[in-house]
This record gives C-alpha cells, sequence and structure tokens, in this order.
C-alpha cells in the first residue's frame, strides 16, 4: 500500500521534473548532446579531459542503458567517474532501493534522498526502470 500511495505522490509531482524541461536550454533529448554535455563539464581526477574511451563508455550506457533497478554500486562507476553522479547519491539509492523495494518509475528517483532535479536531468538519458510501472 505503500508504494502505491507513494506512487501516486510521484506522479501527481513528476510534473515538477519534466514539465521544466523545455524551460531548461541545457536539456535536451538528444543522446549525442547528453554526451558532449558530459564531455564538456565532467573532468576526472587531475583535472584532465575525460577522453574518447569515456565517450565510447557514455554512447554504449546511452544505447543500453543501466537499469536502476538491478545496478550495484559498480555498475554506477561510470556515472560517478564522469561526475553525472555523486557516491553519495548513488549510495542514497542503494538504501532507498534496500528500504522500500524496487523502483517502480523514474520519476520515483525525486523521493530518494540526496538527489536533485539537475542531478535527476542529467542522469535520466543513462537510466531505466524495468519491473516497474511504464
Amino acid at each position: 500500500m505503500k508504494k502505491i500511495y507513494l506512487f501516486a505522490i510521484l506522479c501527481l509531482s513528476a510534473n515538477a521534473l519534466f514539465a521544466q524541461k523545455d524551460d531548461d536550454p541545457n536539456v535536451t533529448q538528444d543522446n549525442q548532446d547528453a554526451i558532449e554535455r558530459v564531455m564538456q563539464d565532467g573532468n576526472t581526477d587531475g583535472g584532465e579531459l575525460l577522453d574518447n574511451t569515456t565517450f565510447e563508455a557514455l554512447d554504449n550506457l546511452l544505447k543500453n542503458r543501466l537499469d536502476i533497478n538491478k545496478g550495484d554500486e559498480s555498475d554506477f562507476k561510470l556515472l560517478t567517474e564522469t561526475l553525472i553522479l555523486s557516491d553519495i547519491q548513488v549510495q542514497s539509492l542503494l538504501l532507498y532501493r534496500k528500504k522500500y523495494g524496487n523502483l517502480l518509475a523514474l520519476e520515483e528517483l525525486q523521493a530518494v534522498p540526496n538527489w536533485d532535479l539537475e542531478s535527476i536531468r542529467r542522469v535520466l538519458p543513462y537510466l531505466r526502470v524495468t519491473g516497474g510501472i511504464d
């Protein structure tokens, strides 16, 4: 019953996440733009620009999106290395899943502690939900 109630609240608040997309010039549907944003904004340790290997890994992740209900800490490594997510956000997600079970939809990320709308927008192209409500 808790999941149904939580999902209903999240569906009603999903407009806050998705309705504002068009207002933000940094948010696009084009996967190539998502990678380019990461390549421009993200720096690896030592301040070196992200390389072609990282570009190819992100491109592969866009084509084979990570199932947020099945991923473990190592699966999220590329997203933390490219600064799309922080280690704290990954840990918060894993704890949230452990406490509440699998996510029903990507919109439920809004309920995960330490996940803000900007982070969710950055990571959405790389994630999918299976076993949830489509």
